[in-house]
């Protein structure tokens, strides 16, 4: 099979230091750790895929690309926490990437903005411990509350928080 059908959104690449051709963006960092493949908002050219690098995003084609195969822990948990958010809060699927990729940074946000039928307060915790989700007082409705208990109460099927 071939690279270029191989790679998706949501992959996790690194670079192949045999075939990626330096540029002026490898000064800031480009194919330095672990990347993921995002959607891009242009359209990119056949054997091209957008990539977050941990210093910022890069068009990179694929032939200088190697399928990073690592732990996945981290990774599929936040893929299910935006899984339980979407489902449970409304959050909008396509902060998705993003909200993964942040989540599995060593320095992670303890805090996670997606609003979604929770409006603008509805957030996503990870402190002390725990995997929660809040909204603003102010905001408060008895089906809002009710999302919130669903949501939480999944959460905290997901297995341990790592912290940081």
């Amino acid at each position: 099979m071939s690279i270029y059908t191989e790679l998706k959104v949501g992959d996790r690449v690194v670079k192949n230091p045999m075939t990626m051709i330096p540029n002026e963006f490898s000064l800031w960092g480009r194919g330095e750790g672990v990347g993921i493949v995002m959607e891009s908002p242009f359209p990119m050219e056949y054997g091209s895929v957008d990539v977050r690098w941990p210093e910022g995003r890069c068009f990179e084609s694929v032939i200088g690309l190697k399928k990073y195969d690592g732990p996945h822990n981290e990774w599929t948990a936040a893929h299910a926490i935006y899984d339980i958010l979407t489902e449970k809060c409304g959050a909008p699927e396509n902060d998705r990437m993003d909200f993964a990729y942040a989540q599995t940074q060593p320095d992670y946000p303890e805090e996670w903005r997606f609003s979604g039928h929770l409006g603008f307060g509805g957030k996503f915790w990870r402190n002390n411990g725990r995997r929660y989700v809040t909204y603003y007082p102010e905001d408060q409705t008895e089906q809002r509350d009710e999302m919130i208990a669903r949501a939480n109460d999944r959460l905290s099927t997901i297995g341990p928080v790592s912290t940081n």
